[in-house]
């Protein structure tokens, strides 16, 4: 059977998947979970992807990343081989931990981030390992619930905006979804997917616009791509242009008023700048990556639904792209 494409591509978010090699326990004891957690940190700074769930089981983990600025292939030999010499080490045993390369979902988030968080909150549930994911301390959905129990390098805020206007009503509707089971038919699309899970259109574009600059061998997109990236004050000042606004107006926080030029910086500065949404915050003067979050999902919502926001973002994103 042929190996699975490897999509690679600033932006990028996947569901990344690996076992032990013959089913070994690649974790066996909370040693060895901590030390994969300080490497997922350790990840996380090195090559600035970005985690939002994970679920470490037996033998084998689940993650969903994303990568702001590409580069998955790096960050997953990093992690992968700095883990198997850990493991090694510390249990005096050597060869391979895992069966081999690790599976890479590529995802289309807006339409199937809720569900593979879900996906991946219940594992250990499936398994057997407990009846609430809330009693697994190894899998994401105790620390969405309890902040003080998040991993410094967890993003969180981009999945509770799905939820809810404010952190603590997101967190409840978050649980309540989770708990309700993953749906049949999402297992059975989970299942038949080796390269893409994603919308027609999505897949149409993945096809069109990256695999339709790769050679058939399997080379890694993060090659092809330039890996300049635009400045967030370039940004700002075509988004200030294109409303007639300063960029101080766009910054500004107006309780109970659209600002729909400060949504579009948002959303070009999330799509162009390779920025997290931290990042994002300092720039548009938003108090949390939480705000940008949720100002980036109503801003989606609007321009799924707005003919003449959708022209704007395409005529924008075309005026970026000449600066990439």
């Amino acid at each position: 059977m042929a190996r699975a494409l490897r999509i690679e591509f600033p932006g990028a978010w996947y569901h990344v998947m690996n076992r032990g090699l013959g089913r070994r326990q690649i974790f066996q004891s909370d040693d060895n979970r901590q030390c994969f957690f300080d490497l997922l940190g350790e990840t996380f700074q090195i090559f600035q992807i970005e985690i939002h769930a994970y679920s470490l089981m037996g033998n084998h983990y689940h993650l969903l990343i994303h990568t702001p600025l590409g580069g998955l292939g790096r960050a997953m030999r990093h992690l992968n081989g700095i883990y198997t010499q850990r493991f090694n080490k510390a249990l005096k045993t050597d060869g391979p931990l895992f069966r081999g390369r690790y599976k890479a979902l590529l995802v289309e988030n807006e339409e199937y981030m809720t569900e593979l968080v879900r996906y991946i909150h219940l594992n250990p549930v499936k398994a057997g390992i407990c009846v609430d994911p809330k009693e697994h301390p190894w899998t994401s959905h105790i620390a969405y619930l309890q902040p003080q129990k998040k991993p410094s390098w967890l993003i969180t805020h981009e999945v509770l905006s799905h939820f809810g206007s404010s952190e603590r009503m997101a967190m409840m509707e978050m649980d309540k979804f989770v708990l309700e089971g993953v749906p049949e038919e999402f297992e059975e699309t989970l299942k038949k997917q080796r390269v893409i899970l994603g919308s027609k259109g999505f897949q149409e574009w993945v096809y069109e616009n990256i695999l339709g600059r790769q050679e058939k061998k399997d080379i890694p997109i993060r090659d092809q791509v330039r890996k300049s990236r635009v400045k967030p004050k370039q940004i700002l000042n075509l988004v200030a242009d294109a409303y007639d606004v300063r960029i101080i107006d766009l910054r500004k926080n107006r309780p109970g008023m659209e600002n729909q030029a400060r949504g579009m910086a948002v959303y070009l500065l999330r799509q162009f700048a390779g920025l997290s949404q931290e990042q994002i915050a300092s720039w548009v003067n938003c108090p949390t990556g939480y705000t940008v979050a949720t100002i980036q999902k109503r801003f989606k919502e609007k321009l799924a639904r707005e003919k003449r926001l959708k022209k704007l973002t395409r005529e924008l994103s075309h005026s970026i792209s000449n600066y990439v």
